[in-house]
């Protein structure tokens, strides 16, 4: 999907996910408390025996300290705010729509996941986190729906997060402090 050279306006986005929202019977919020952690996945066998293409999920991109960065942000994470570490591969897409409806920030690596920021409410904030910078399609995506949207630069499709650096740019660069402690039971000054 890529949603350059697209027009496309913010009511279009709006009424399409309202729709999607309404025949899935998803109850949406207007307080978003969910911080969401996307983990990728193997791609089942028919996609890497039979598929045309074959590949994807974790083939393609992945985190290999992913249970690390995990245990980092769910440790951070102050409520009412809820963590989650979310593997879509094993949800609905019913579940996928209400999870995101209810996120207050996305993280995730770029890939056909993030599509699901459609289903996020407007001012929610999506974390990409990508080696290539060129690659805008969230980045579109999340101007349309009124998103605030931070690109964290990896250094390759497999690489590991330095997890005391992501967390603290998070804090100190994106100003998350609302969402998140520095450890569990103590303030961050940001």
């Amino acid at each position: 999907m890529n949603p350059n050279g697209v027009y496309l306006t913010h009511q279009a986005i709006e009424r399409f996910s309202q729709t999607i929202q309404t025949k899935l019977k998803v109850a949406r919020t207007n307080q978003p408390n969910k911080i969401l952690l996307i983990e990728r996945l193997p791609p089942s066998s028919y996609f890497t025996q039979n598929a045309k293409n074959k590949g994807g999920g974790a083939l393609r991109r992945s985190i290999p300290n992913h249970a690390a960065l995990a245990s980092a942000l769910q440790a951070m994470v102050k409520p009412p705010f809820e963590f989650h570490n979310l593997q879509l591969e094993k949800t609905t897409l019913q579940e996928q729509v209400d999870y995101f409806d209810k996120a207050a920030i996305v993280i995730a690596q770029h890939g056909a996941g993030l599509v699901n920021a459609l289903w996020m409410r407007p001012n929610s904030i999506v974390v990409e986190l990508s080696y290539d910078e060129t690659r805008q399609h969230f980045n579109v995506i999340s101007r349309l729906k009124k998103h605030q949207y931070h690109l964290y630069r990896t250094s390759a499709p497999h690489a590991e997060i330095d997890v005391e650096h992501f967390t603290n740019w998070m804090l100190r660069d994106c100003n998350f402090g609302n969402f998140f402690l520095k450890k569990a039971g103590t303030q961050i000054e940001v």
